[in-house]
């Protein structure tokens, strides 16, 4: 049922309303994987001093990092459609690639083995959101600009929930 739900695109008039569609999924993920994080009791860094938010190149290297991420992790899906075009092999490419993800994010966390986790799992929402829109098609420009917005805007959004709450770096 996936599989057949996966593999039917979203239309191009629609590409809009998965961005919007994705960045609201990823956004409730993140609340309730920082809800159980807490309630295992992890504790979460603060903050890391790398970026001050309130610099707006600070925007424009976390939409640009967005870009390199999805060509780095996600477009490797299109090789695995057009090379084995059976699902449950480009699943476990994805599950592969969401793990990779979520070791290089994971260090975000008080603790590597759920920032890897929880960062996993979002990256293999991503990949879901990839193929969905085009991945599966082979339609890679199409579907890294989707995810790109997608995690590009998911990334702006806790930025300004940061400043919301009065934190001013990150």
């Amino acid at each position: 049922m996936l599989a057949e739900w996966l593999k039917k695109p979203v239309p191009k008039n629609r590409l809009w309303l998965a961005v919007i569609l994705g960045l609201i999924a990823i956004l409730i993920y993140n609340y309730l994987a920082e809800l159980i994080t807490e309630r295992l009791g992890v504790s979460l860094p603060q903050k890391n001093s790398r970026f001050n938010l309130l610099d707006v190149s600070t925007y424009l290297i976390l939409f640009y990092g967005a870009i390199c991420e999805e060509i780095l992790f996600r477009a490797p899906l299109l090789w695995a459609v057009a090379k084995w075009k059976k699902f449950s092999w480009v699943m476990a490419s994805a599950g592969g690639l969401s793990f990779l993800f979520g070791l290089a994010h994971g260090w975000q966390y008080g603790s590597l083995f759920y920032g890897t986790l929880w960062f996993g799992i979002g990256g293999f929402g991503y990949c879901l959101i990839f193929l969905k829109c085009g991945g599966f098609q082979g339609l890679g420009f199409q579907a890294v600009a989707v995810t790109s917005l997608v995690h590009g805007f998911y990334n702006w959004t806790i930025v300004l929930l940061k400043l919301v709450n009065g934190i001013t770096d990150m």
